[in-house]
């Protein structure tokens, strides 16, 4: 889990490369979550997209009660 207060191109690469290295490390059927600070701009679809491409749940902060029981479990 990862939190990202200024989604952007750069902010986003930087965190995927972290978690290929750490997927690298620990295997890939672990499941990644970034919430995303979403109340103070809006995130782009190609944010969205990226995150999407490199299996991760691109989770918007002003929805984050939607990932409660799913990072619960």
């Amino acid at each position: 889990m990862q939190t990202i207060n200024v989604p952007s191109k750069s902010t986003v690469t930087s965190y995927l490369f972290t978690l290929t290295d750490t997927r690298n490390a620990r295997g890939t059927d672990s499941e990644a979550y970034v919430f995303l600070n979403d109340e103070d701009q809006t995130v782009s679809v190609s944010t969205i997209e990226a995150l999407e491409a490199y299996s991760v749940v691109p989770a918007r902060w002003t929805r984050r009660e939607q990932y409660v029981e799913a990072l619960a479990g």
